[in-house]
């Protein structure tokens, strides 16, 4: 399969094909020698600086090792020449499944790959951001599925994407930017308050500068975990610690 996907002649109207995140991951947690495959990827793109595959791949590998910067300038390379890639699972004769996803580190999207490893999929990767005009160029698949997941990063790029697939004709999964949009910790909480069967803990962004003064003893934090451990078994007591949680909190702004 390594070999399939190392080769830098295998581009196509459908993506240009690249060893993909779930193989390269396994690799590095398992301990395996990557650099074969480093040096590989490397060489090809000393030998085409147009191999974005490679430098995709070589990204991945930068994320492993936790070199966050430079993975970051491989990948913004290789989407620099292509937003389409694809990763052939097995004999590739199963369905071809099209993910959108966004530029970022592994957080960024659904970690399809995986998902689909060991089986003969392929897997479409259609790369897309704020600035998306349209999905008209998307290759032939049997189903869609919208990859990118929940971030600050992200929120321009899932209304862009609500826009984009408004109209779309065709099996989508997860078509839904909009409540993506809303898992946030917070949102989730919010969501889930008034839940009986779901204990969901009021959870509410906090800046830094917050986080530091009550680190530094500046805010009573420490009163109002004293006070939901005494009325645990209260419910109006508790809701009143969440309204003075949220209160304290709300004096301070949201980090960007």
């Amino acid at each position: 399969m390594l070999n399939t996907a190392m080769a830098s002649d295998e581009n196509s109207e459908e993506g240009r094909l690249i060893i993909g995140k779930a193989v390269i991951v396994r690799l590095v947690y398992e301990g395996e020698d990557i650099s074969p495959i480093w040096n590989k990827l490397f060489g090809r793109v000393s030998a085409d600086t147009g191999d974005a595959a490679a430098f995709l791949d070589l990204s991945i590998i930068l994320q492993c090792v936790g070199q966050a910067d430079k993975a970051s300038l491989a990948q913004r390379a290789a989407l620099d020449i292509s937003r389409s890639y694809r990763i052939r699972n097995g004999d590739g004769s199963g369905s071809r499944i099209l993910a959108f996803v966004t530029a970022g580190d592994f957080m960024a999207n659904t970690p399809i790959e995986f998902l689909l490893e060991g089986s003969d999929t392929t897997l479409l990767l259609d790369y897309i951001d704020a600035d998306t005009k349209d999905l008209a160029d998307v290759p032939d698949h049997d189903v869609a599925f919208v990859a990118v997941g929940e971030s600050a990063a992200n929120l321009p790029v899932l209304e862009n994407l609500e826009r984009l697939v408004s109209g779309w004709r065709g099996a989508i999964m997860n078509n839904a930017p909009r409540k993506i949009m809303g898992l946030t910790r917070d949102g989730v909480a919010e969501t889930f308050k008034d839940e009986p069967s779901i204990l969901a803990p009021a959870t509410t962004r906090v800046s830094r500068d917050a986080l530091e003064k009550v680190a530094a003893g500046k805010i009573g934090i420490a009163e109002l975990v004293a006070e939901a451990l005494n009325n645990r078994s209260d419910g109006g007591a508790l809701e009143n610690v969440r309204k003075k949680v949220i209160d304290l909190t709300s004096r301070f702004p949201l980090p960007i």
